[in-house]
């Protein structure tokens, strides 16, 4: 949940894939559950992640290393996992989540899975029973939706949080997959695809990803937005 991830993400492909001689293969990567600055771990938001969450020890274990090369000589050990990550999942229900996973690199090796917007507000994997549907609404930039969590500042209004109080709002729409009988696990980058037309000058769309939990809450796993205009880049309209 921080606002700087997928910035320090795609600094570390940057310099273990194209940097110097020096920098290839000798980056290492740390991903855990945190709003910016929390690694102590614990309560983010609105969920409280357990204990095993605080990263402090790993991340200065692994920056000693680099710092003792770099400046002392002592050669690191970069024959091991240089990514960690921390596999993500309900607080409340204890299963197999909420650990951290090691990998040599970053991307892992995967298959992308499509989820589609149905066009009874169902989120379904088959687009073989979707039907051609437009939802419409009314964008009004002086009511913008109000941000609740995600990748945000200030430092306390940042992180997991639950997104009921806007998801009866008209100018936003809910699609619901069914009740998952068990654990779906998504490791990686997530992109939300939208067709879009806009009778106004610009307009912003936001993409979010909640978990819904059994006793109703909608808690927010992440979030992006665009402004349309922009789309191309900030240098053209």
């Amino acid at each position: 949940y921080d606002h700087f991830l997928q910035g320090t993400i795609d600094g570390y492909v940057g310099y273990d894939d194209n940097g110097t001689i020096r920098a290839k293969n000798h980056q290492r990567l740390i991903m855990g559950p945190w709003t910016h600055g929390s690694i102590y771990g614990g309560k983010q938001g609105q969920l409280t992640y357990p204990a095993n969450s605080n990263g402090f020890n790993l991340i200065f274990q692994w920056e000693q290393e680099i710092f003792d090369e770099s400046l002392r000589g002592i050669p690191a050990d970069w024959s091991g996992p240089r990514v960690a990550y921390y596999l993500m999942g309900d607080v409340d229900t204890p299963g197999n989540w909420n650990y951290w996973r090691y990998a040599d690199d970053w991307p892992l090796n995967h298959i992308d899975t499509e989820w589609y917007f149905h066009h009874n507000k169902s989120l379904i994997k088959d687009i073989v029973s979707t039907q051609p549907h437009n939802f419409s609404y009314l964008f009004d930039p002086r009511d913008p939706v109000e941000t609740l969590g995600g990748q945000n500042q200030p430092f306390d209004l940042n992180g997991p949080y639950d997104q009921r109080p806007i998801e009866n709002r008209s100018d936003v729409v809910l699609f619901e997959s069914d009740v998952l009988t068990e654990a779906y696990e998504t490791v990686g980058r997530i992109w939300g695809h939208l067709f879009v037309t806009s009778n106004c000058t610009d307009t912003d769309f936001t993409v979010k990803l909640t978990d819904v939990y059994p006793d109703g809450r909608s808690m927010l796993i992440t979030d992006g937005s665009l402004t349309v205009r922009s789309r191309n880049g900030y240098t053209v309209e």
